[in-house]
């Protein structure tokens, strides 16, 4: 009798640890099944996300392409703005020689006015060269 209970008790242990490990088993399924969906929606996710980075860098590409072209088309303007910036400075040395010519001949008397005419004409032609290059960037 001691061993028909003891077989009954073993029996009834064993079918509540079945019982226990058969729902344990369920949860463990449906964390994994969760689990699973939670990677399905982040791929998905990821996927989209790529998308758009991809639409992103396109974008930021045809950016950086049209500045490029733009700042192409404004190197001949920086060119002319140079050159304008050399013709000034001819243009001011020329002034400078001038007033040295003008000084010179006003101490000297009027036998230098013919040095001075001729320092004047270089100093209208350096104005000549300057309108012409201003006219030119308009």
């Amino acid at each position: 009798m001691v061993i028909q209970i003891s077989a009954a008790l073993a029996a009834v242990c064993f079918a509540a640890l079945v019982v226990y490990l058969i729902r344990t088993l369920r949860t463990v399924d449906d964390t994994l099944q969760k689990a699973n969906r939670l990677i399905d929606d982040t791929k998905v996710q990821l996927g989209e996300w790529n998308e758009e980075v991809q639409r992103i860098v396109r974008a930021g590409e045809d950016v950086i392409g049209d500045a490029q072209t733009k700042l192409r088309t404004l190197n001949p303007l920086f060119e002319t703005v140079q050159e304008i910036g050399l013709a000034l400075h001819d243009v001011t040395a020329s002034l400078r020689h001038v007033s040295a010519a003008a000084a010179q001949a006003i101490a000297r008397g009027s036998r230098h006015a013919e040095k001075l005419e001729n320092s004047e004409s270089a100093f209208l032609r350096g104005i000549r060269l300057l309108a012409a290059a201003v006219r030119m960037v308009r």
